[in-house]
C-alpha cells in the first residue's frame, strides 16, 4: 500500500482564499494525499505547546509546503513574524519542497517596487549597522506609500504592509520562485503532482551516481567559498594586466542559458551566450569604461545620476555583489549588472528565443538563476568579480 504524502496548506485566514484552502484541501484528499490545514485536521495538541509551536511542528512533518499569498499579512507574533512567515522560514530550514502562490495583481505590484525595499534595507544597514526589524521596513513602506504616490506601494488599508515583507523575504532574499495565481482559478493539482511523480521517478535509477556527485558537489563548493575569501580578505590587486583579453576569456566561458520557472520548471525561454562585458569606474561625477569587450563598441561614459542608465542605476540602488538584470527590447539584449564598490560590470547576453519587457518584468529573477546556475557561468562571474573587488582603491 503507498504511503500517501503530508501536504501542508499555508495562507492568512481570510474569506477571499477561504474556497482555495478548501478546494485544496479535498482535491488532495480526493488524490490520495493527506493535506494539512488548521481548521480541518490539526486537532488539540498538548498544553506545553503553543498553537504556533503545533503549526511548525506540522510544517516539521509535511513532505510538502504550499503557501497561498493575498492580501492580509496575518497574525503577528512577538519575535515580529507572523505566524504564516514563520510556517515560510520552518519550511525553508527544514529543506522542504514548496508550491508558493501569489494573486497576481499583488505581485505585479511588487516588482514595481520592489527596489525600493531593497535600497532601503541597504541603507539602513549602513547607517545603523544592522539589518531593520521587520516592522521598521513596515513603517517605511506605509510612510513612503503615504508621502510619495508614484511610488506604486499599495495604500495599507489595501493590502497589508507586511505582505511586501514576506514577499521580499522570498523573492529576494531566499530566491524562490512564486508563482501568480488568478483567485478565480484553482492550482491544477494532479498536474504538478505528477510532474512531480515523474521526475522522482527519473531520478531513482541515478541515486548512487547523484549521491556521489553531491558529495563532489560540496567539496567543490567548500574550495571554491575558500578561494573567494582569500581573494576578497587576503588579497589586494593593483590592476588588471592585458584586462581586455581578461574580459574576452570571460566572455568565451560565459554559456547560453534555459530560463525556466514555476513548481515544475517549466520552459520560459532561452539566452545566448555572452556576447560582451564592459566594466565601468567611479570617477568624480562620471561612470568611466576602463574595460570593454566583445561585441559593443564601449566607448561611452555615464553621468552617475543619468535616470536613463541601467550602469548609473545600478552604481546608486544595487548592493555591492547583487545581480540586477535589464532587457533593452530593440536591442534584443539582457544586461546582468553587479556594483563591486567604485566599480559597475556589466554582462550581456543576447536572447535566444523572443521575449518581451512583459515577460522580463514576469521573470526577471529566473533569468538571473538560469543565467548563473547553467554549468560554470555563476563561479566564473563570481571570480571575476571577486578579483575586481581587489581593485578598489
Amino acid at each position: 500500500m503507498p504511503t500517501s504524502s503530508k501536504i501542508f496548506i499555508s495562507s492568512v485566514a481570510q474569506d477571499a482564499i477561504t474556497h482555495l484552502r478548501i478546494g485544496a484541501f479535498e482535491e488532495l484528499s480526493r488524490l490520495g494525499h493527506d493535506p494539512q490545514m488548521f481548521e480541518k485536521n490539526f486537532g488539540p495538541w498538548p498544553n506545553f505547546q503553543t498553537g504556533v509551536d503545533h503549526c511548525l511542528k506540522k510544517v516539521s512533518e509535511c513532505d510538502l509546503y504550499c503557501l497561498f499569498i493575498h492580501t492580509k499579512g496575518g497574525s503577528m507574533t512577538s519575535n515580529g513574524y507572523t505566524v504564516t512567515h514563520l510556517e515560510y522560514l520552518r519550511a525553508v530550514s527544514d529543506s522542504k519542497m514548496m508550491m508558493l502562490y501569489c494573486e497576481s495583481t499583488i505581485m505585479d505590484a511588487y516588482f514595481k517596487f520592489r527596489w525600493i525595499i531593497a535600497k532601503y534595507i541597504e541603507e539602513f544597514k549602513l547607517s545603523q549597522g544592522r539589518m531593520p526589524h521587520n516592522n521598521e521596513v513596515v513603517d517605511f513602506l506605509e510612510m513612503e506609500s503615504e508621502k510619495n504616490p508614484t511610488s506604486g506601494i499599495p495604500s495599507k488599508h489595501q493590502i497589508d504592509t507586511y505582505v511586501w515583507v514576506l514577499l521580499h523575504d522570498i523573492v529576494m532574499v531566499k530566491g524562490h520562485y512564486v508563482e501568480k495565481l488568478s483567485w478565480g482559478h484553482t492550482v491544477p493539482w494532479a498536474s504538478y503532482l505528477s510532474d512531480l511523480l515523474q521526475q522522482g521517478l527519473q531520478l531513482l535509477p541515478k541515486k548512487s551516481l547523484y549521491e556521489e556527485s553531491s558529495q563532489l558537489a560540496l567539496a567543490f563548493g567548500d574550495f571554491t567559498s575558500f578561494a573567494k575569501q582569500v581573494v576578497s580578505d587576503h588579497v589586494r590587486i593593483s590592476e588588471l594586466l592585458e584586462g581586455r583579453r581578461l574580459l574576452n576569456r570571460s566572455i568565451r566561458m560565459l554559456t547560453r542559458s534555459e530560463i525556466t520557472a514555476g513548481p515544475v520548471n517549466g520552459s520560459i525561454g532561452s539566452v545566448k551566450a555572452c556576447s560582451a562585458i564592459c566594466l565601468f569606474h567611479h570617477e568624480g561625477n562620471s561612470l568611466t569604461v576602463q574595460y570593454y569587450a566583445g561585441d559593443t563598441n564601449g566607448n561611452y561614459d555615464f553621468e552617475v545620476g543619468d535616470p536613463s542608465s541601467f550602469v548609473s542605476y545600478t552604481y546608486n540602488n544595487l548592493q555591492d555583489g547583487v545581480p540586477g538584470l535589464f532587457y533593452w527590447e530593440s536591442r534584443r539584449l539582457f544586461y546582468l549588472t553587479y556594483k563591486l564598490g567604485e566599480y559597475v560590470i556589466s554582462y550581456h547576453f543576447p536572447e535566444d528565443t523572443a521575449w518581451s519587457s512583459q515577460l522580463y518584468a514576469d521573470y526577471t529573477d529566473d533569468i538571473i538563476n538560469g543565467i548563473l546556475n547553467t554549468h560554470a557561468n555563476g563561479m566564473i562571474i563570481e571570480l571575476l568579480n571577486s578579483l575586481i573587488g581587489g581593485l578598489q582603491k
